[in-house]
């Protein structure tokens, strides 16, 4: 009975092992497309006390992620349309200065 018991952990680490190698193989010939879900598992588990404090406040699942959307779209979108505006300024000033030259 010992060794039988034995020999099924023997192959569930073997299992397992080869599993480990089987993902880590995936995530270094693909890392292009791991790097976007490496990043979403990152920021789920920094937002993790914050949903369960949501959570307590009685706010219901929708309304969170509702909000959460929210507020990525800004904190994302944001950056960009400042950019958008800071090239186009400079844009302008090089039509300005480019017949000066």
């Amino acid at each position: 009975m010992q060794i039988q018991k034995f020999s099924v952990n023997k192959y569930k680490f073997i299992f397992f092992l080869i599993i480990i190698i089987t993902l880590s193989a995936v995530m270094f010939n693909l890392s292009r497309v791991m790097i976007p879900f490496g990043i979403a598992y990152v920021i789920a588990l920094m937002l993790r006390p914050v949903q369960k404090s949501f959570y307590s406040v009685d706010i219901k699942k929708k309304g969170l992620t509702f909000l959460g959307l929210i507020g990525f779209l800004f904190i994302f979108s944001y950056p960009f349309v400042e950019a958008v505006k800071t090239v186009s300024e400079e844009s302008h000033k090089f039509e300005y200065y480019l017949p000066k030259l």
